[in-house]
């Protein structure tokens, strides 16, 4: 499963959260002027609102908890870089943890793992995503 697929998943678990909070607290703004048919429409006025709703939303998703502090930004999510690293200036490769980031403190850790005497100029680097639940171990 590629990781945007659960994001996006993520984020219309988020949205139909937030319609269905407008709904129940009938604080809802008639969508009457809402037609495609008509060439000239007033806007929907209920956009801000919602808004309001989804930045104040707070869901767990298969990407874990997803919400938004003032910045507008997840405070939840935390990625680790991973790098390959070569044992004795040999062949045998190991792949280990550079250091981890978030969006509150950034990168967390050293990027300076490289194989000596190589330099990475035609070199593909390929990213893997592997999430894991808060509370679990892979």
């Amino acid at each position: 499963v590629q990781v945007s697929s659960l994001y996006i998943y993520d984020s219309v678990v988020l949205l139909t959260t937030a319609f269905h909070q407008k709904l129940e607290d009938r604080k809802w703004h008639s969508m009457a002027s809402l037609s495609c048919l008509k060439r000239w429409t007033k806007p929907w006025n209920g956009g801000h609102s919602m808004l309001d709703v989804i930045r104040q939303g707070r869901v767990w998703g298969l990407t874990g908890e997803l919400q938004f502090n003032e910045l507008g930004v997840n405070p939840n999510l935390q990625f680790e870089v991973l790098g390959t690293s070569y044992a004795d200036g040999g062949q045998e490769k190991t792949v280990r943890k550079l250091g981890v980031w978030d969006p509150v403190n950034g990168l967390n850790g050293s990027l300076s793992d490289s194989m000596p005497g190589r330099n990475i100029r035609g070199v593909t680097l390929k990213v893997a995503v592997v999430l894991v639940r808060r509370g679990t171990t892979l």
